[in-house]
């Protein structure tokens, strides 16, 4: 799958740029206001911490943006929107849940306020 990532960078999905890639990203909190806010492009996540209900945190969708996340660590993560963004068909500010172990996610924001998912 990373593989594949490099080849959509290289084509330009990032703006022609290199994407920002942030590694050893340790998941934190049970809600949107106090799990991991992500910086990278691409985010490898490689710890949680004691619950199960740790989760990252997607910047403000805007319309065209790209982030991956790779769950790295040995547990399932969850990954919440900004404030008053939606993932899928989830309702605003609902987690999204199908990060277990081992699986890349691509989320495109296709609106100011949604973004959609490519898991794999």
């Amino acid at each position: 799958m990373l593989g594949r990532i490099a080849n959509l960078v290289e084509r330009g999905f990032w703006g022609g740029g290199r994407p920002r890639v942030v590694t050893g990203i340790a998941a934190a909190g049970d809600a949107q206001g106090t799990a991991t806010g992500l910086t990278g492009d691409i985010n490898v996540v490689a710890s949680a911490t004691a619950t199960s209900a740790d989760g990252v945190r997607l910047p403000k969708a805007v319309a065209g943006d790209m982030v991956v996340v790779h769950n790295a660590d040995d547990g399932t993560i969850s990954v919440w929107p900004a404030t008053g963004d939606s993932i899928n068909a989830l309702s605003a500010n609902a987690e999204y849940t199908a990060m277990t172990t081992g699986k890349h996610c691509l989320f495109i924001a296709i609106s100011d306020t949604n973004w959609r998912t490519w898991l794999v």
